[in-house]
């Protein structure tokens, strides 16, 4: 999703992150449900981070080199740049499916 289909989002629901209604639009324009899960990748501990959180999503957050807000609770995951995130996300589904395996 580009910068400019968020906007458009956000003009066609009325508000911004971080509303929950512009992750649900979002969400559908993927082809998903908020309610199935899934991964908000950000740089904003506000609107990024808290938005996906707040929206029932995991979050991961990307540091480009600054630190995390001292008053802000953590993401799920932290990287560097955006092939650290995808690197992490990577794992993370890699664990959880060996989790699901075992637990079937």
């Amino acid at each position: 999703m580009s910068l400019l289909d968020a906007v458009c989002i956000s003009e066609e629901v009325g508000a911004r992150k971080p509303s929950v209604a512009i992750f649900n639009v979002a969400a559908v324009r993927c082809g998903v449900r908020l309610a199935e899960g899934g991964w908000m990748v950000g740089d904003n501990p506000k609107t990024d981070v808290e938005g996906g959180r707040s929206a029932g999503l995991r979050t991961a957050w990307i540091s480009a080199g600054r630190r995390w807000p001292t008053d802000a609770r953590s993401p799920d995951l932290r990287a560097a740049d955006v092939s650290a995130a995808i690197g992490s996300l990577l794992e993370w589904d890699a664990h959880s499916d060996a989790y699901r395996s075992e637990a079937s």
